[in-house]
């Protein structure tokens, strides 16, 4: 019997430490306390573009809002069919970069394509104003 709930318990540790991305529930957790969120929308297969849109989005936020607790980085799969809701929320079916409130949200994709690999800081820099704005309002 002890030796069940150890493998049962190895397994469950295993479970949680995988799970990278945010499932519908995490993100309407974080919601509650973020008044701001950057969402990084990806499916199974990236190409190196998007990977670099998820880590200069991740770094802006890091960079500019790393003790703001209203500001979150939240990377979502959306081939997963729990954040189903989620992706369609926001009409995403492709790689995107949403920037939310409850009530409003930009779609930054193409500015985050654009730059994300030709000039990082620039995309940084869209990112820390759109983020700014909604704080601001």
């Amino acid at each position: 019997m002890k030796q069940k709930i150890s493998i049962l318990f190895v397994v469950f540790l295993l479970f949680v430490s995988c799970a990278k991305t945010a499932s519908t529930e995490q993100v309407a957790q974080e919601n509650d306390v973020a008044k701001v969120t950057v969402y990084y929308f990806h499916g199974k297969q990236r190409c190196p573009t998007c990977v670099s849109i998820q880590q200069v989005a991740q770094s802006a936020v890091d960079t500019f809002f790393a003790n703001n607790e209203d500001v979150r980085f939240v990377e979502v799969d959306f081939s997963v069919k729990k954040n189903d809701a989620l992706a369609e929320k926001y009409e995403v079916a492709f790689s995107s970069l949403i920037i939310a409130t409850a009530d409003a949200y930009s779609d930054i994709t193409d500015q985050a394509f654009a730059l994300a690999t030709s000039n990082p800081e620039q995309l940084k820099t869209i990112i820390n104003q759109e983020v700014t704005k909604y704080l601001n309002q």
